[in-house]
């Protein structure tokens, strides 16, 4: 879509008793979450972040959350794997080799995901875009 951010927020619990909240919080969106999906504007001829409405807080969401277990999902069984490529290849950037070529290997499958995966982008400096700025890996850029 033009102009689109094409923003993903992946999130994986398997908490059953709040999936129902955290499914009606995606729905409902505080606006906490505006920053990620901020856009800008010109007023009087200064680039500026516009204010999101409720009718427009996280309208890229086509669906809505989800649990089921990774064994009964071939799609959350790819978004696994995914998942520990990346985290290994996190950890062995701090930790030793469980076996010789074990870097290279996960460097290897990182290369070929990495352009794929789309990042951030410029945000505003809200207290969203900061808590996941500091909650990730210093080695991942988002």
């Amino acid at each position: 879509m033009a102009n689109s951010k094409g923003l993903t927020v992946f999130i994986m619990d398997d908490n059953k008793q709040e999936m129902a909240n955290f499914s009606e919080g995606l729905y409902r969106s505080h606006e906490w979450y505006d920053g990620l999906c901020q856009c800008r504007g010109k007023k009087r001829g200064k680039s500026v972040w516009l204010e999101r409405k409720p009718k427009d807080r996280f309208d890229q969401i086509i669906n809505t959350a989800f649990a089921i277990k990774s064994d009964h999902s071939s799609l959350v069984q790819v978004a696994d794997a995914l998942s520990w490529v990346y985290r290994r290849h996190l950890e062995l950037k701090e930790q030793v080799e469980a076996y010789a070529g074990e870097q290279a290997y996960y460097q290897g499958l990182v290369d070929i995901l990495e352009p794929q995966r789309e990042k951030l982008g410029q945000c505003p400096k809200v207290p969203c875009v900061k808590f996941y700025q500091a909650a990730c890996h210093a080695g991942w850029a988002i």
